[in-house]
């Protein structure tokens, strides 16, 4: 009985390992996306002036924009103040 016990005590945990492990490196994927689109406007876009500030605030707002929701904005820290 303490076998089983321990047996499925491990399953659970070994399960849970790889389970967090796959959905965490589907989120590195879809950051380093991210990271690669920013990364390629900064040296490629005609612009060569932008800022990463712009870049960065930017895809903020862009994802708040994608919720369809006119309460959820993103504000500036100056802004904030």
């Amino acid at each position: 009985m303490k076998k089983r016990i321990i047996f499925f005590v491990l399953f659970i945990l070994i399960f849970q390992v790889y389970i967090f492990s796959f959905v965490h490196a589907d989120d590195k994927a879809n950051w380093g996306l991210l990271y690669r689109v920013i990364d390629l406007v900064k040296t490629q876009y005609v612009k060569k002036e932008i800022s990463e500030k712009n870049l960065v605030y930017g895809s903020i707002k862009g994802v708040l924009k994608s919720f369809d929701d006119p309460y959820s904005r993103f504000l500036e820290p100056d802004n904030f103040k």
